[in-house]
Parts: C-alpha cells; sequence; structure tokens
C-alpha cells in the first residue's frame, strides 16, 4: 500500500469493512504509518477498539491470537507493530490538554456510574466493609487454631 499510496477515500473504505477484518487491519496499520496529523490517527481508529473479532499475528515463535481491538491499541500506543517502527504520536492525553482532540467516553462509562451508585445505596461508601468469606463459607476470622496450621 505504500507504493500504491492510495486515496484517504479509499482507506477509509478498506477500514470500514465488517467482512474482512484482516483488510481493516491494514488500513489501520496503514493509517498510523503514512497519515501525518495525530488526531486524525485517533479519531480514525478510535472506533475500532470495540472490533472484538480474532487475528493470527506472526511472531517469532510462531503464532499468536490476538484481536482487532488489541491490534488498534497496540497501534496507537506502541512504537513497534508487526516488525516495523512507527513514526513518534502524541499520546492521546496530550492532545486532549492541547484541545485538539475531546475526551474519549469509556465504553463502560454508563456501567461504572451504576456500581458506583449502588455503591453509595449499600454503605460502601461509608468505610463499610463487608467480611470475606473462605472457601468453607465460614468468615476468615472464624478460623480456628488447627485450620490455621499452628500445632
Amino acid at each position: 500500500m505504500l507504493q500504491l499510496t492510495p486515496d484517504r477515500d479509499i482507506v477509509l473504505f478498506y477500514l470500514q469493512q465488517e467482512e474482512f477484518k484482516y483488510l481493516r487491519a491494514l488500513a489501520a496499520f496503514y493509517i498510523r504509518l503514512a497519515w501525518e496529523k495525530d488526531e486524525e490517527v485517533y479519531t480514525m481508529l478510535e472506533p475500532y477498539l470495540t472490533d472484538m473479532r480474532k487475528l493470527k499475528r506472526r511472531t517469532r515463535e510462531g503464532w499468536a491470537l490476538t484481536h482487532v481491538d488489541e491490534f488498534i491499541d497496540d497501534l496507537l500506543i506502541k512504537s513497534r507493530v508487526c516488525a516495523t517502527t512507527l513514526p513518534k504520536i502524541n499520546p492521546r492525553l496530550f492532545l486532549e490538554d492541547e484541545d485538539r482532540l475531546e475526551p474519549r467516553e469509556s465504553a463502560l462509562g454508563e456501567e461504572l456510574e451504576e456500581l458506583d451508585n449502588e455503591d453509595e445505596q449499600h454503605g460502601a461508601s461509608e468505610g463499610e466493609v463487608e467480611e470475606l468469606e473462605n472457601g468453607n463459607g465460614r468468615p476468615l476470622s472464624d478460623r480456628s487454631d488447627s485450620e490455621s496450621g499452628e500445632d
């Protein structure tokens, strides 16, 4: 693809393909390697962090199973992917601080809020601690001297 230097529309068409996961991975790799604006790289690749399809990656030891979202995350975070050194890219937090990117909302955002609300309702936020049970269904504080290994 580097020799062909396809138009941006073609690369985006490859990236948006739902049927061909390796074509998506190739387009993502090309975007990370060839596009110059950091914010464009993030805005184009981040929507695919939810793609959980499996990929096979060639490693020194043989083959490794990974997922499209892991591959995209590697492209955004690491400086070397697929035995290729990628151009330096500014971290997302830096781009957010410079107002070049909007803060990204977590896919778990609503679920985390619900968990926080449940904790507040159950009083866990007030410092209450639940007593843990061992595998026998008894609280850990009920252990006798013989169970603790002291003879």
